[in-house]
């Protein structure tokens, strides 16, 4: 090779020198395989790489599950700590359990003993011996000639037993609140109260009462008991509010009771059970349904052999909410039926099925016309059963109940209807205004239904929405109940016949102008005139007193009566047998 690179010819010399330049080529090219080569056996290939990161990761998830066992082990041991304790806890129940079954059942035996001594003591008290000399009377103290404030004084052997205490819708202060003639219980005090039903006029001024005799019993249904609580403590409010802003109340011993008051009364309750006889010093009583509204009762008081019958506000069968009057026979042939006359007078009533079926007609023009109606209603009794009749007939509409009739609904979840099921109120679409919400659902114009107290639009909710209701063309305002002469509610009806116009609500510096529509249903939860002639065709007592109603009407529903060979008399004097 270096002859030819040194040869004088230069074709081969250009060989060799081609050769020489392959060669180095071919050599560095091996240098470079060789360098690389050295490189990677210098570092570890990716193979190996991998193996070791998961390797690393196996390492660090066999510590957490390590970890986890730990946990699961001291929570393993937790658990069975706990259902040890569980366990323990399920023995303990089991036992107070039946401790309880025996203390039930003991305290049965004691009730069947105390019934059967009742029955005993009456059985053996002396009826015929003594009932000849026992005299008795009975005396209106309030709502005889009037509606409101009913109290009946009935005297027998020694025993003073009062049947309701109520207050008048219309008074402004203690003396026009209370019985007219309460201060005849407060000069001698009665044995006892019985309250026939939970509205204010028959039981409202009971606190005030126990205030003033605090070992006072009150004896009323279940239903009723459960009832007056809430009656109770919304009529403190308003007399304590009346008190810090009614100047008519201005230096009177006002309010005429208050809360603690209403605690005490509560306290004071006693439940009868319907057709249990019940023994109060030389007289004994027993209650029976009266219909009405839910717990409401009637009155026999036996003294002797003698019989008074106080009627409690009475209706017929047709309420979603409650039945209607069940006279026992103790009731049959009594020596002296008080009954009460609410709707005498009132003229023939239409069937209340025709009545239900218009008013439910309107609702349902004016909601599928845009609008809302208000039904101003009292809040034990109507509400509930306005708000029944309206998810019953009207499902697809919305309908709010708000006020005090909300919380004495929730009540009503207690206590059975007629059918025997338990009254539920709030179902479908028929629901409560929660507590703080009213003001916005007044803003709200969606069309539906308010069930809202007062019934008389004196005050609460219900004047609220009828200061927007009211002004709404395409709105309603439909009045359902009794309205007192005096009531807003009445003033609005008589505008409403006269053409309308402007109305003054309570509470509002100036009148607003009607332009809603004006509708008035007779729903009331009183028998009607020919209901009462039914009742006392039944009941075929020796002298009837006609209470609970207008002078003028009992008058005229007195002589109906007589023409039916009844002997009737008026409440403006007392009776003795």
């Amino acid at each position: 090779m270096a002859a030819e690179l040194l040869s004088p010819d230069a074709e081969v010399s250009e060989r060799a020198c081609a050769a020489v330049g392959k060669l180095l080529d071919a050599a560095r090219r091996a240098n470079r395989r060789a360098l690389r080569a050295q490189r990677r056996a210098a570092r570890p290939d990716a193979d190996t790489k991998r193996t070791a990161r998961l390797e690393q990761r196996i390492t660090q998830l066999r510590a957490v599950r390590d970890r986890l066992d730990g946990q699961v082990s001291t929570l393993s041991a937790e658990n069975a700590e706990l259902r040890s304790t569980i366990d323990n806890l399920d023995g303990e129940l089991e036992q107070l359990r039946r401790h309880l079954d025996v203390a039930y059942a003991r305290m049965d035996r004691v009730q069947t003993e105390r019934d059967e001594a009742l029955r005993q003591a009456e059985r053996a008290a002396p009826r015929v011996s003594v009932g000849a000399d026992l005299s008795v009377s009975v005396r209106v103290l309030g709502g005889g000639t009037e509606i409101g404030g009913s109290c009946v004084l009935i005297t027998g052997g020694g025993t003073r037993l009062l049947v309701d205490a109520g207050t008048r819708p219309s008074g402004v202060d203690e003396d026009s609140l209370a019985p007219a003639d309460i201060a005849e219980v407060y000069a001698e005090p009665p044995d006892a109260i019985v309250v026939t039903h939970a509205h204010n006029d028959h039981a409202g001024w009971v606190p005030a009462l126990v205030n003033r005799f605090p070992n006072l019993p009150v004896f009323a249904s279940t239903a009723t008991c459960d009832l007056l609580g809430t009656m109770w403590a919304d009529s403190a409010k308003v007399l304590a509010f009346k008190a810090d802003t009614d100047e008519s109340w201005a230096g009177g011993p006002l309010p005429p009771y208050k809360q603690s008051d209403v605690d005490a009364a509560v306290a004071a309750l006693i439940d009868v059970p319907v057709g249990h006889p019940r023994r109060v010093g030389a007289l004994s009583f027993e209650l029976f349904d009266a219909g009405h509204i839910i717990g409401a009762t009637g009155v026999v008081v036996t003294a002797g052999d003698q019989r008074v019958v106080v009627s409690g506000d009475v209706s017929g069968p047709g309420q979603l909410s409650v039945g209607g009057l069940h006279l026992p026979d103790a009731g049959v042939g009594a020596d002296l039926l008080l009954l009460e006359s609410t709707y005498a007078g009132a003229g023939k009533l239409p069937p209340r099925e025709a009545v239900i079926d218009q008013f439910v007609s309107d609702v349902d023009r004016i909601l599928g016309a845009g609008g809302r109606v208000l039904v101003p209603a009292f809040a034990l009794g109507r509400a509930q059963e306005i708000a029944l009749i309206c998810g019953r007939h009207l499902p697809d509409a919305e309908v709010l109940v708000d006020g005090m009739a909300r919380d004495l609904s929730h009540a009503y979840r207690r206590h059975d209807g007629p059918d025997g099921e338990r009254v539920q109120v709030f179902s479908g679409r028929v629901r409560p205004v929660e507590p703080g919400r009213t003001r916005r659902e007044i803003a709200d114009k969606r069309p539906c239904v308010v069930v809202a107290t007062s019934g008389m639009l004196s005050g609460g909710p219900a004047v609220g929405w009828a200061r927007e209701i009211l002004t709404e063309p395409e709105s309603g305002l439909m009045v359902v109940g009794y309205q007192d002469a005096d009531s807003p509610g009445s003033r609005l009806l008589g505008l409403a016949a006269a053409g309308g116009g402007r109305f003054d609500l309570p509470g509002m510096n100036e009148p607003i102008e009607v332009s809603a529509h004006i509708g008035n249903y007779r729903l009331g939860a009183h028998a009607s005139e020919d209901d009462l002639v039914k009742i006392a065709a039944e009941a075929r007592p020796q002298t009837l007193m006609l209470v609970h109603g207008r002078l003028a009407a009992q008058r005229r529903f007195a002589d109906r009566l007589r023409l039916r060979q009844q002997k009737v008399i008026l409440a403006d004097r007392p009776w003795s047998s």
